[in-house]
């Protein structure tokens, strides 16, 4: 956010840039969108005088009218969904009240405000796992190998096999993949293959270890990048363009590019439409775990914070054909 420099700005804007700075990146664009959008809805652009002003003088029924407006806007439609419209989810609503009392238990602490308009007692939050459009899912192990010969011939080949590698081999989030440069894929001393990660989701740098069926495909693009002339420093995964999309650039490719990847190939081998990148990650974990890596281990792979959100990524639990119940008697 752009901040005017007046004394109400420096008292009440660089207390929030403040906080916001301490906020892993992905978080901090979360949070500055829910910000903006709430300054929006009092009529002012956030980082303003007025939209201090006007933060400065909210109380519960604002924040009432707020939620009941963000409830009332159209959200993005199931990705399964072909056509039609979605109202915004109950884990949107939540998060945005959760972002927005945050930013006013920074402001109480301050003395910037009096009180917090979204206070659990003025204002209860949703059920977070209400009207779920779907829970990511892991594809089935047999369909992986078939899914990574899907990629067809052409230019493209190799950077979209790679792209799989990453998905399947790395259990990297595809804004991970569209982050990497050229300088990124490395070896340890040993000869592990690792992808060098830098301000991931938890804010952190982490060395992600590949597979060798994976990492030969990474390299394989590193050695077709640096024959286009690519530096260190330059994309590993770009975009193409021309008639086709025949002719490689040297712009990085957009992690929604990914995700069409992702689903043209899952169409070609006649997958359910409801799988995305994430599917893919969620396939990994769960393949280490049916594997018997321990959970301790898996965690590295995963780069969670807790053992806890392994076992949200251990998909076997949903899987009909293998539940307890068919074993069950009297």
């Amino acid at each position: 956010m752009q901040l005017q420099k007046t004394p109400t700005v420096s008292n009440l804007w660089l207390a929030v840039s403040a906080w916001l700075a301490q906020l892993a990146p992905t978080t901090q664009t979360t949070y500055v969108s829910v910000i903006k959008e709430f300054c929006s809805f009092l009529g002012a652009q956030a980082g303003t005088g007025v939209a201090a002003t006007l933060l400065q003088e909210v109380r519960a029924p604002q924040a009432l009218a707020f939620v009941q407006a963000a409830k009332n806007q159209l959200g993005h439609r199931p990705r399964y969904q072909k056509k039609g419209t979605s109202k915004a989810a109950p884990a949107t609503i939540y998060k945005k009240i959760m972002v927005l009392r945050r930013l006013y238990g920074v402001l109480v602490a301050h003395q910037l405000v009096p009180t917090n308009p979204f206070l659990r007692e003025l204002l209860p939050l949703p059920n977070p796992q209400g009207g779920r459009k779907r829970d990511t899912e892991m594809l089935p192990f047999d369909s992986v190998r078939p899914l990574m010969k899907s990629i067809e011939e052409g230019p493209r080949k190799t950077r979209d096999s790679a792209i799989l590698a990453c998905l399947f081999g790395g259990g990297l989030r595809r804004g991970e993949i569209v982050k990497l440069l050229v300088a990124d894929v490395a070896r340890t001393s040993q000869g592990t293959t690792y992808l060098a990660l830098s301000k991931t989701k938890d804010g952190q740098d982490h060395r992600q270890a590949l597979p060798a069926w994976a990492a030969e495909r990474v390299w394989a693009l590193v050695a077709e990048r640096r024959t286009m002339g690519a530096l260190p420093e330059d994309p590993l995964f770009v975009t193409y363009t021309g008639q086709g999309g025949q002719t490689p650039t040297t712009r990085a490719m957009p992690a929604c590019a990914v995700y069409h990847l992702f689903r043209r190939s899952c169409e070609k081998i006649g997958l359910a439409p409801h799988y995305s990148p994430h599917s893919a990650r969620a396939t990994a974990i769960t393949k280490l775990l049916a594997d018997g890596v321990p959970h301790r281990q898996v965690q590295e792979f995963s780069r969670h914070k807790s053992i806890t959100m392994v076992e949200v990524y251990d998909k076997r639990r949903f899987e009909v054909d293998h539940s307890p119940a068919k074993s069950l008697s009297f």
